[in-house]
């Protein structure tokens, strides 16, 4: 027969079954996060700074400011990493047809 556990054992068991459990959750939101972020990034990778200039009325020095407030010369993972710390702030960022905080 098995081994009984007692009334003790099982509850110190439980933090551990909780924190693993936790620990699973948040790599698994991690990896799949990464690659749909990553599916996302792929076109401003391509495109570069092509993918911004979308009307002749956008002067350069737009472009180069837009292209640092998103980080599109740092690489892909230190974007995702920008991305992960305002997703876990509440930040949302930007609408792109209202121009204004996505969360409001």
């Amino acid at each position: 027969m098995g081994q009984m556990l007692s009334a003790v054992t099982y509850k110190s068991n439980w933090w551990g079954f909780i924190g693993k459990r936790v620990l699973i959750a948040l790599v698994a939101f991690l990896f799949i996060s990464f690659i749909f972020f990553t599916l996302a990034e792929l076109p401003s990778d391509l495109l570069g700074a092509n993918y911004i200039s979308v009307s002749p009325l956008v002067t350069r020095e737009m472009i180069e400011t837009k292209i640092s407030e998103y980080h599109l010369n740092d690489s892909i993972a230190m974007r995702y990493w920008y991305w992960v710390i305002d997703f876990f702030e509440g930040s949302l960022g930007n609408s792109s047809i209202f121009q204004m905080p996505a969360e409001d």
